[in-house]
């Protein structure tokens, strides 16, 4: 009985202390298990409650409870900390490899505060600049150094987002005092957008037919919805319509959820403004701000993305002299202590002054959704353009918080077939506004994609046809066309079945595959780990530039992690051998993608794998392949196993590409078998 509740806790909630009563999560299996009941289906678009704004500050608030929840129950610890910049401005970079031992991501976003406690010590507050979910690692930001005991020591993480959330409802609360204004009318069953004349030239090099028609209609309606399939340029077609609106005059401010995805944004926008004279006076003259903190080495070094920058960082210098000069003076010498403290007022009241000015005189401006909720200069800042990117993973109340500061257009990009929001509440109201996204908020979604609202990007250019050809269908429509490079896709070459796109290396019951359930709820299949981790090696060793190995539970991410440490394998190829959960590998692509299943057809299939959840992330995992795709595991489990009628599209995939004794798959036995193989996995 444990183990099942084990198995299935998002449903079920634990006794409280002392207690012995389990108590049930409708709400959940609501979400995940429509078909069980017999309520009447709301139509796309259609509202819970007629006001809501107050329905989306009660999820804000059972998000608080439930983050302050999940941090006692489960809280995340770090092994120690390293160096990993320091910054000459006051500024310490550490990172930090943390732990989480359970099949979710980190429960709170870059730039939110953090509390550092060590056993037996006060806290120390930080913020989080960054997450490494391939690596399992943050990055965090302090204005004091570590000591060398500190660094080596572990310590729990604390995530401080009382005060975002609080921020967000602080919008949301705004919002409903103006609800005339544009991001407003997305709250209307079937809002359609308004046309909006453009008589500046647009900038059309370098867009396919389907990119540049979108950006022709992001230009000429004030609120667009544009859809980007796997390997579409989304992210480049953002910024050809980013770089049109500021050279035709508009004021932009463009947010996405993470530091990265901004500063691809950013790296974007660069390029695109870097094609035309006036482009480039945008962006030499200060024009373009990176606000925030970027990740990338290529953002790091386009310093016309940080105007200001100079200046900011010696206010920085002076102010750790200040502060350090002020801890040092005793409360005895009470008036030099009051000097200091006037001057550490003033210095940060000038680098808000100048970063405010900062945002105020670029054309563009381009952060995080965390960063406009918090930094009170946006909302001081009249934009007539708002952007935000990757709003399929973002919760609505953080897409209406950007959407607000726009006057004119509004434009929401992502696909809507990938990764949903990650929000830990599980109320009514939560899985209303915090677990759907801006895109069903209008009504597009499951089997609703025609909308005036929407354009969709059609012509990918990541992955070999073969690979698309499995996503094609059942995710969109049959609407996506092929224009891959033949030299893009080299590694199709590459065993087993060299030559072929896609292969299923069954691993069955008889070969020793079995699923153990973790204590954490997370699963393991040593079987199938040591396959996947053999291939990756071999993939490594025989020239495959990048390998991705994806798999939906963290055991079986660690056991595969661990079985390459304990391999002979040179540090050098373990590099490019990237291992994670579908959620780390969002936005990623490898040459050779290992999916390892996991799942046997003698054990229940994970809830993972079940209803919408299961159908986005079987999408991310197969797009990220560009040349070869290898599934490790028993596809019969999908169809035969406990659980498998709550299995959606990867059963159709699998059913229609690797029916019974179909060509494209290969038994372990006649994997052993082979040359080049055969040694590597009798070792």
């Amino acid at each position: 009985m444990g183990r099942c509740m084990a198995a299935f806790r998002d449903y079920f909630m634990p006794p409280n202390l002392g207690g012995h009563k389990w108590r049930v999560r409708w709400e959940a299996v609501a979400k995940d298990h429509p078909e069980l009941f017999d309520g009447e289906k709301r139509a796309p678009g259609q509202r819970l409650k007629a006001n809501p704004f107050d329905d989306m500050i009660t999820a804000l608030n059972d998000e608080i409870v439930a983050v302050r929840a999940e941090a006692s129950q489960h809280p995340i610890w770090a092994t120690g900390a390293s160096l990993h910049a320091d910054l000459g401005d006051g500024s310490f970079l550490y990172e930090a490899p943390i732990e989480l031992d359970r099949d979710s991501e980190l429960p709170f976003p870059e730039g939110v505060g953090i509390k550092l406690q060590w056993r037996h010590a006060l806290p120390v507050s930080a913020k989080l600049l960054s997450y490494d979910p391939l690596n399992s690692s943050i990055i965090f930001e302090l204005e004091r150094p570590l000591s060398a005991e500190q660094m080596r020591s572990p310590f729990q993480v604390c995530p401080d987002v009382e005060g975002l959330l609080k921020a967000v409802q602080a919008r949301i609360v705004l919002l409903r005092d103006h609800e005339g204004s544009l991001v407003s009318r997305l709250l209307n069953p079937g809002v359609q957008p308004n046309e909006m004349s453009w008589k500046a030239a647009v900038l059309a090099s370098g867009l396919d037919e389907p990119q540049l028609e979108a950006v022709k209609y992001c230009l000429g309606h004030d609120i667009a919805f544009l859809w980007g399939p796997p390997g579409t340029g989304k992210t480049h077609t953002l910024g050809r319509v980013m770089a049109n609106l500021a050279l035709g005059g508009q004021k932009v401010i463009a947010a996405s959820i993470s530091n990265v995805a901004v500063d691809q944004m950013a790296l974007h926008l660069v390029k695109a403004l870097d094609t035309s004279a006036e482009g480039r006076q945008l962006l030499n003259s200060g024009r373009v701000l990176r606000f925030g903190h970027p990740r990338l080495p290529e953002v790091f070094a386009e310093q016309r993305l940080f105007p200001n920058h100079q200046r900011i960082q010696q206010i920085r210098k002076e102010l750790q002299q200040a502060r350090r000069q002020h801890r040092e003076t005793t409360e005895r010498e009470s008036s030099r202590r009051a000097l200091l403290q006037k001057q550490i007022n003033d210095l940060l009241s000038e680098m808000r002054r100048l970063m405010k000015e900062a945002i105020q005189n670029a054309r563009v401006v381009i952060t995080t959704a965390v960063q406009t909720c918090i930094e009170t200069a946006f909302g001081e800042t009249a934009f007539d353009c708002a952007v935000v990117d990757e709003a399929s993973m973002m919760p609505i109340p953080y897409v209406l918080s950007v959407g607000m500061l726009a006057r004119e257009r509004f434009i929401v990009a992502g696909d809507f077939r990938q990764l949903a929001p990650i929000a830990l509440a599980r109320s009514s109201a939560a899985y209303e506004w915090l677990h759907r996204d801006a895109f069903a908020l209008v009504g597009i979604g499951q089997g609703e994609t025609q909308h005036s609202i929407l354009r969709m990007l059609r012509l990918q250019r990541r992955m070999h046809c073969s690979i698309c050809n499995l996503i094609n269908t059942p995710f969109y429509g049959g609407e996506l066309e092929t224009a891959t490079e033949d030299q893009k896709t080299e590694a199709r070459n590459l065993p087993p079945l060299p030559g072929s796109p896609v292969v299923l290396v069954e691993v069955v019951q008889q070969d020793g595959s079995e699923v153990v359930q973790t204590e954490s709820g997370s699963r393991l299949n040593k079987k199938t780990a040591e396959v996947t981790a053999r291939l990756a090696v071999y993939y490594s060793d025989h020239g495959a530039s990048s390998i991705g190995v994806i798999t939906p539970y963290r055991a079986q991410v660690s056991n595969i992690k661990r079985m390459l440490r304990d391999s002979a394998v040179s540090d050098e190829k373990r590099r490019r051998i990237k291992i994670g959960t579908v959620h780390a590998f969002q936005g990623s692509e490898a040459d050779v993608v290992i999916f390892d299943l996991v799942e046997t057809r003698h054990h229940r299939i994970g809830r993972l794998y079940h209803g919408d959840t299961g159908n986005r992330l079987a999408n991310v995992a197969i797009s990220r392949a560009r040349a070869k795709l290898v599934l490790v595991g028993d596809a019969q489990a999908f169809f035969a196993a406990p659980g498998a009628e709550s299995v959606g599209a990867l059963k159709g995939i699998l059913a229609h590409h690797f029916p019974r004794f179909s060509k494209n798959i290969v038994p372990l036995k006649e994997l052993a078998s082979d040359f080049h193989l055969g040694a590597m996995l009798r070792q």
